[in-house]
């Protein structure tokens, strides 16, 4: 701060904040110049980790993405975004008791708190487990739950339409994969199992 008291512009620390953020240093404290020897990492909390995790899963390296997502929930166990990512990695890999673990804890949470996208995501990615362990009625549930959260969960309508096609319920699988295909994105499968149900039933003269 000069004699007039004005300030010098904030320092953005690239590595300790994102591009919207800014970190001041106190540079109006009377210290030495070699006073300040390092920034603490105390910077960096839950959120640092979970948004550095995601880039790596967007960048489809979820191993890349793990060990982050572990240091998030080290800090916070409750982090509904962490838990679910890393879920949905565990999953991925066949670990389906850990996966559970972390959508479990997500469900315990209060739901006020807990952001629609995540608890709609947790109920999908515990729907997905248990349609794989063809637990269809327990699946079919969660699906519908996810849709109740958030009724424009592409991954919940598709899946539950695709599950109810295989079981036969060709009227109810119409509906979902019809608002799929409508709402969603232009996702090939989509239309063809919507072509394959329409077929089945108005079947060529």
């Amino acid at each position: 701060i000069d004699e007039r008291g004005q300030s010098s512009v904030p320092v953005v620390l690239s590595r300790f904040s994102t591009s919207d953020r800014a970190a001041n240093i106190p540079e109006f404290v009377n210290l030495a110049p070699d006073a300040i020897k390092k920034i603490s990492i105390d910077f960096l909390d839950d959120n640092n980790y979970y948004r550095a995790a995601c880039e790596f899963v967007r960048a489809d390296d979820p191993e890349g993405a793990l060990p982050l997502l572990r240091e998030s929930l080290e800090l916070n166990p409750d982090h509904a975004g962490s838990n679910l990512e890393l879920a949905t990695i565990l999953a991925a890999q066949g670990k389906t008791d850990e996966a559970r673990s972390h959508l479990d804890r997500i469900f315990k949470l209060d739901k006020r708190s807990v952001p629609p996208d995540f608890l709609s995501g947790a109920h999908c990615r515990l729907a997905s487990i248990l349609y794989g362990e063809k637990k269809l009625p327990e699946a079919a549930e969660h699906f519908c739950q996810a849709l109740r959260v958030d009724p424009d969960h592409f991954e919940s309508r598709s899946s539950l339409g695709v599950m109810l096609m295989e079981a036969g319920k060709l009227d109810e699988s119409l509906v979902h994969l019809a608002e799929a295909a409508r709402s969603g994105p232009k996702d090939p499968s989509v239309y063809f199992n919507y072509g394959s149900v329409l077929h089945r039933l108005l079947p060529l003269a």
